[in-house]
């Protein structure tokens, strides 16, 4: 399934062509990886919202909060790793349909970042929480369905693009294809 074309201009920098700079043999890049987090996550908030479906109390609310700082430091942990490892390979494959899909999904995610963070800002604490808990679950429900899109986008769109093109990497400045080695 092709990605959409983004028309963000963005471009990969020196800085994210690292990731081939300092050895220049084959990139082990094993989605698994990730789709196991993905699974985490859907499940973290699988749990939030089966939490939303209980009658509102304190112990509710606090347990919602707690869970709700699992799951940003769980998401944060995981984008960072995106960022980092997978992210950067994906925006220099040589195959023009990985390359424009990352592009379009690096940049909205972007969009994502900053409404989760919004949305756990607006509700750090249990309190917040508690005083306006139908606001709060409207909230919840938006943005866990924006998560939750991702990531079903990432597993069945971007994800076997990469694992079903032969791609190579090539590090800014570079001539020769570095082959990628993926994992099924």
């Amino acid at each position: 399934m092709p990605c959409p074309i983004a028309k963000s201009g963005f471009k990969v920098s020196k800085k994210q062509s690292i990731i081939e700079r300092e050895h220049r043999e084959a990139i082990d890049l094993d989605t698994r990886e990730l789709r196991t987090q993905h699974a985490d996550i859907l499940d973290q908030v699988g749990v939030i919202r089966a939490l939303m479906q209980m009658p509102v109390n304190s112990t509710v609310v606090v347990n919602i909060s707690e869970r709700l700082d699992v799951l940003a430091a769980t998401l944060s942990l995981h984008l960072s790793q995106e960022d980092r490892d997978f992210y950067p390979a994906f925006l220099l494959s040589e195959d023009e349909k990985i390359r424009t899909c990352a592009e379009r999904f690096f940049v909205e995610m972007g969009h994502l970042r900053r409404a989760f963070g919004n949305f756990k800002d607006a509700w750090r604490s249990a309190s917040s929480i508690q005083s306006n808990f139908v606001e709060f679950a409207s909230n919840a429900h938006r943005v866990f369905s924006l998560l939750e899109n991702r990531i079903e986008r990432e597993n069945n769109v971007l994800f076997p693009l990469w694992e079903n093109s032969p791609g190579t990497l090539h590090s800014i400045g570079e001539e020769v294809p570095i082959p990628l080695r993926k994992q099924a």
